[in-house]
């Protein structure tokens, strides 16, 4: 809430540093880079998306910055494909929503326990003890085919399978564990509620390739086996313009 003091702005309580930093780099289901509004099956085409999410106003003086918003919805689609093909094309390579689908981390670990994902991947995280149920997170790792933790040390999400009352005998889950550097061993900005961003130097290096690397590998590999065995809607992966 606002500390009550001129300049103080709003300050929201949050329980990581760099929460803000995370947010403006859209790791939430419902935006994209840039704020822009994660796409859902009503938004047909480019022009509908835009359509759908530029605010309109009566007010021909008003501000209305978002106003700009097919601007920054085309330089997203560039970004991400580059002049692969028109914009029109490219959008559709855009992840979508279902009209009224929540794909928040409880609903994901809701459909997790129904059996409908075979893979998760745990970035830096501990959902077996961070979740409000983590009886329930716990049981809906044991319906995944695999899993791989990607944190600095295992923990309780990546020993999901013998924990207490868990017989690891009756868990199918098969888990990885890839350790990645830790806040020390990267540098990086952080940015919070108060509007600061700060930059924050390593202290040390880490003893292999574990920021970025990891994710930026993935992506590689996976690119080339839908470049060589093309598989089901290949465009988004191989057309990346990274």
């Amino acid at each position: 809430g606002n500390i009550g003091m001129a300049g103080g702005g709003v300050n929201a309580l949050r329980g990581e540093s760099n929460v803000q930093g995370s947010t403006d780099h859209c790791l939430l289901f419902h935006i994209l880079p840039g704020y822009l509004k994660t796409p859902r099956g009503k938004d047909k085409n480019l022009a509908t998306y835009n359509s759908n999410y530029t605010p309109k106003t009566k007010e021909p003086y008003s501000a209305n910055w978002w106003g700009n918003y097919p601007k920054y919805s085309n330089s997203l689609i560039r970004a991400h494909f580059g002049k692969s093909a028109g914009l029109d094309t490219q959008y559709t390579w855009l992840p979508k929503l279902d009209d009224g689908q929540n794909a928040s981390w409880l609903m994901l670990f809701d459909e997790m326990l129904k059996g409908k994902f075979t893979g998760f991947f745990a970035w830096g995280q501990n959902p077996a003890c961070s979740g409000a149920n983590a009886g329930k997170v716990r049981a809906a790792l044991g319906k995944l085919d695999w899993m791989v933790n990607v944190n600095l040390f295992d923990n309780e999400t990546g020993s999901f399978w013998r924990g207490p009352g868990v017989d690891p005998g009756q868990v199918k889950t098969e888990v990885f564990l890839l350790p990645c550097a830790m806040s020390f061993e990267k540098e990086g900005s952080i940015t919070n509620s108060g509007r600061w961003a700060q930059w924050r130097y390593a202290a040390v290096k880490p003893p292999a390739p574990t920021d970025a690397d990891i994710i930026n590998e993935l992506q590689w590999r996976v690119r080339k086996l839908y470049s060589e065995q093309n598989g089901v809607f290949p465009e988004p992966i191989v057309n990346l313009a990274w």
